[in-house]
């Protein structure tokens, strides 16, 4: 077993008292710390410690347990540091997420490949890990964290013997049920809210270790489909690929971290490199921390404390972000002092999960930069269900937070194009 993920949020009971990660640091880092051995001849590595996850809120962290071998020594260990938590007053609910990262000496690109291409034809086995059941209890594992869907479209790519379309789902994404971890493992991501409970525990670890039987089983296994093994992995062409942050990005996100202003000097960076960096775990001040939370760092400092433009592909990549807490997209857009290229604006209405008064700030923020087709663009590219309700929204925000601005034509003219509306009929929702 690699490593065992706890992500405590600030729904936890101890965290209610603590106003800072300094807080968090003291008191949650030392207790866990101190539950979990160190030293024992299992642990392959010792844990870091918690390390600051931006996404969850100021006092937001992840603890990482230390990286072991999965004996029975382990489990063991495992299972009285996640029955003790309770004792220390730590508990959880459905917004924590427990990941279990697993691998093995000199684990390869194409064995992850492998592993998950031989979980997408294995039905049967897939619903083991989608759940867990007690007598008492039943926890779904599937959710908008961990979407198993991904696996039914690699089956028919495999049964229609579509290895291009296979070779196009076979990369890093996040939010999967059994996601290809770029730093070399296979990080089941499904369970949650099921450690507060009691005789819960020790299933789970059945559970677990059935999984890892299931993977032994597979890497002895010959064929796929109608493929001998060595042929079907020679016909895929992936995008995923296993690797660490270079020397010189550690320094570079180093930098940024002690001096956030950079990031305004960074602005040649592909989308790419950013993706890359942001996925990336990078050792900062003794701490592990993500590449994306040094980017959140750097953006909300430039534009929330000091009112600075900044790269808009930064701030694109970090409005999208899907697990940035409502909280936080909320005070940059308001301190937004800055227009937002087309191009970049585009990727944000596609990506992110607008409301009323986000599409009304950013529209009111760029809206002499844009031309009328290019707000008919973006309103397109939002896809709303509920249209009516929405331009009721829209209209409500504008009006409360614009006093005196009318609604500028563009967006009416838009909002028509879009739903297909006569200026009567816009003016009844507005």
């Amino acid at each position: 077993m690699h490593d065992v993920l706890l992500n405590l949020d600030h729904n936890n009971e101890i965290l209610s008292e603590l106003y800072s990660f300094d807080d968090v640091e003291k008191v949650v880092g030392k207790k866990m710390n101190n539950l979990f051995p160190q030293n024992e001849p299992w642990i392959i590595k010792p844990s870091t410690g918690v390390t600051y996850d931006g996404s969850l809120g100021v006092c937001g962290f992840e603890w990482p347990s230390p990286t072991m071998k999965f004996t029975p020594e382990a489990i063991h260990s495992c299972i009285s540091f996640l029955k003790n938590l309770k004792k220390e007053h730590i508990y959880v609910d459905e917004t924590c997420g427990f990941h279990v990262h697993l691998a093995y000496p000199n684990i390869t690109e194409q064995d992850a490949i492998w592993i998950v291409c031989n979980l997408a034809m294995d039905t049967e086995f897939q619903k083991e890990i989608i759940a867990l059941e007690t007598n008492d209890y039943y926890f779904d594992f599937v959710g908008y964290y961990a979407n198993p869907d991904y696996l039914d479209y690699i089956r028919y790519a495999i049964n229609d013997g579509d290895f291009a379309k296979l070779s196009s789902m076979l990369d890093n994404t996040k939010y999967r049920l059994l996601r290809i971890h770029p730093q070399g493992t296979l990080e089941w991501r499904g369970p949650r809210d099921f450690i507060s409970y009691d005789n819960t525990i020790k299933p789970f670890f059945t559970k677990l270790y059935q999984f890892v039987t299931w993977i032994s089983h597979v890497m002895n296994k010959k064929t796929i489909g109608d493929y001998t093994k060595e042929n079907f992995l020679s016909m895929i062409n992936p995008s995923v690929k296993f690797g660490k942050p270079s020397m010189n990005m550690i320094h570079t996100m180093e930098k940024l971290w002690n001096n956030p202003r950079l990031i305004q000097k960074m602005g040649n960076m592909t989308y790419q490199s950013i993706l890359k960096l942001a996925d990336s775990i990078v050792p900062v001040d003794g701490m592990n921390y993500s590449g994306y939370s040094i980017f959140y760092k750097a953006v909300s400092d430039c534009v929330i404390k000091h009112n600075l433009t900044i790269p808009p592909k930064f701030l694109a990549h970090t409005l999208c972000r899907q697990n940035l807490a409502r909280d936080y997209k909320c005070d940059i857009i308001r301190h937004l002092h800055q227009p937002i290229p087309i191009k970049e604006m585009q990727k944000i209405c596609k990506l992110m999960n607008l409301e009323a008064w986000q599409i009304s700030s950013l529209l009111f923020i760029c809206m002499e930069s844009y031309s009328i087709d290019d707000i008919i663009q973006i309103i397109k590219d939002i896809d709303f269900i509920d249209y009516k309700t929405i331009i009721k929204d829209v209209a409500f925000y504008w009006r409360n937070a614009y006093r005196g601005v009318p609604i500028p034509p563009k967006i009416s003219v838009a909002l028509m194009n879009k739903y297909n509306l006569t200026s009567a009929q816009l003016e009844e929702l507005f």
